[in-house]
């Protein structure tokens, strides 16, 4: 009896153990599908993949992207570039077009650039296009959209033309708003039910009776447009409303890509903000990749604000020595102010210092304050 009683309590929980771990099993299921489901299938969308590093000239050795014709795309790894100034939407890479559309002198030179995505797309399903879009310092001309094409075989021109298609998109945030900032990245996208088999995406102007819209004064020296892209996505939707480009003054929202430049023009002097995303590992001060996009908003604020300098402010919890949490907050401070610094803001612009747990703004009783108390903060200061 003994023994059986054993062998039912060691069954059972071998039975405990298969239902748990068949749960898990479902959960992790359930989560994979969901992460498969929302990928980006365009590679290298961000533009930050290269064998080599330079600025401003072609295409040259930019990882799974090519020009479409005999043109000339920009790849812009600086925020000086042959249209002008502006930094990377996120990262420090992203791609400068041109597109002449002279109706008039029927002279029509359009860059196109193209990826072979990482699938194909199935038939009748719904999926998001969308990517970041900035109009250059040097052109007085715009456009209302740009244009987009996906297709099962390549599209490409051996000429330096446009290039002609029966069916293509449009990537447009507002119906009547014109693609004129140069200042901020523009949000644009579109949604579309696919054919199925499409595996290149080209990007450029396929529209042959286009207008170029002059929104600025002045003598033209070219009948031009010239356009910044950033962080191209491609993801498919259950929900084609969750593809809204909705403009919004000076900042624009891609519903389905939540990464929008986080505004800062209404802080105050000495007020101290704190920068979310900023990572760490534990006890450790090396930036981790995914902070890129937070410091960048950082330093597009000061790139645009030249008369204000800048305090980091480290922050730890109260665990541990608190001479070690000092060490420990300066140097991540300090860690923020270099990464400034390289991507180009003058040193003397920038002060940091740590101040370990002795400024909390939560409870260090609790976890969840703890995690708070983390943090990297900043504060303007006037000249």
């Amino acid at each position: 009896m003994l023994i059986r009683k054993i062998e039912g309590i060691y069954l059972g929980g071998i039975m405990d153990s298969i239902k748990n771990s068949a749960s898990l099993f479902l959960v992790f299921l359930y989560v994979f599908l969901k992460a498969v489901h929302c990928q980006n299938i365009v590679p290298n969308g961000d533009f930050e993949t290269h064998n080599h590093f330079f600025s401003f000239r072609t295409l040259g050795d930019l990882s799974k992207w090519e020009k479409a014709n005999l043109t000339t795309p920009d790849y812009c790894t600086s925020a000086q570039n042959i249209g002008g100034t502006q930094s990377a939407h996120s990262g420090s890479a992203y791609i400068g077009i041109v597109l002449s559309l002279d109706t008039i002198t029927k002279y029509k030179y359009v860059e196109y650039i193209r990826v072979k995505l990482l699938k194909r797309l199935l038939a009748n399903k719904n999926y998001c296009l969308s990517m970041y879009l900035s109009r250059s310092d040097n052109e007085l001309f715009a456009v209302a959209s740009l244009n987009y094409k996906l297709s099962a075989k390549k599209l490409i021109s051996k000429k330096q033309v446009f290039i002609m298609a029966d069916e293509y998109g449009s990537l447009q945030y507002s119906k009547d708003t014109i693609l004129r900032d140069k200042k901020n990245w523009m949000a644009v996208c579109s949604k579309f039910s696919a054919i199925g088999d499409e595996i290149y995406l080209t990007i450029g102007y396929f529209n042959p009776d286009t207008k170029l819209i002059k929104v600025e004064k002045g003598r033209a020296k070219f009948y031009s447009a010239y356009y910044y892209i950033d962080d191209v996505s491609l993801i498919e939707v259950t929900d084609t409303n969750t593809c809204d480009c909705t403009y919004k003054g000076k900042q624009q929202v891609v519903a389905a890509k939540s990464d929008s430049i986080r505004n800062f023009d209404n802080i105050e002097i000495n007020e101290p903000i704190i920068l979310n995303n900023i990572y760490f590992r534990v006890n450790e001060w090396d930036i981790l990749p995914q902070s890129e996009k937070a410091i960048t908003e950082i330093f597009i604020y000061l790139k645009k604000h030249s008369d204000y300098f800048i305090e980091i402010l480290g922050h730890t919890d109260n665990s541990g020595n608190e001479k070690t949490n000092i060490t420990l907050s300066e140097n991540r401070a300090q860690a923020v102010t270099k990464y400034l610094i390289l991507k180009g803001i003058e040193p003397t612009r920038i002060q940091y210092k740590g101040y370990g747990s002795s400024m909390p703004v939560a409870d260090n009783s609790t976890e969840e304050g703890r995690t708070k108390n983390r943090r990297v903060e900043f504060k303007l200061l006037k000249k």
